[in-house]
């Protein structure tokens, strides 16, 4: 099924001078990048052409910087503060270090949306990451090893 609508997407992406949603295009990536068994390769390669195809309409450093990481990456990864951490980033004062459950109130869909709710995230910032020329500087990444 996924397949037959990324092929429908790449004839819709060929045709249309329209570029593609972002919450559809992310979507796109995850299906190239992420490694789920419900993807085979031949829906990696359309979804990586979806890409090529879309890429080509858009200006690169400007989508990854206020589309994918303003919009999306930066709000779904600041939901995340533990305790230990102020509302302005900075080290709390007297947390409650003694707590042997410190963190677990954040494994939630609500406070790690990336893990539980949204798996599209690691995937969609790793090809960031890659696309920006990070990956270049610094091959041995874990957000960078085995990305395209």
């Amino acid at each position: 099924m996924a397949n037959e609508g990324l092929s429908v997407l790449l004839l819709t992406s060929k045709w249309s001078e329209k570029p593609l949603g972002p919450q559809v295009f992310y979507t796109v990536v995850a299906c190239a990048l992420h490694d789920a068994p419900l993807w085979t390769t031949a829906t990696r390669h359309v979804a990586l052409q979806i890409i090529d195809q879309q890429m080509l309409r858009r200006d690169k450093s400007a989508f990854i910087i206020e589309d994918l990481l303003k919009s999306y990456i930066i709000p779904l990864f600041s939901k995340a503060r533990p305790a230990t951490i102020t509302a302005s980033g900075r080290k709390a004062a007297f947390p409650d270090e003694h707590d042997v459950h410190r963190g677990l109130e954040l494994e939630t869909p609500h406070g790690k949306p990336w893990k539980f709710a949204d798996l599209r995230a690691v995937p969609v910032f790793s090809w960031a990451l890659n696309q920006s020329g990070v990956c270049r500087r610094n091959p041995m990444s874990e957000f960078c090893r085995g990305s395209s």
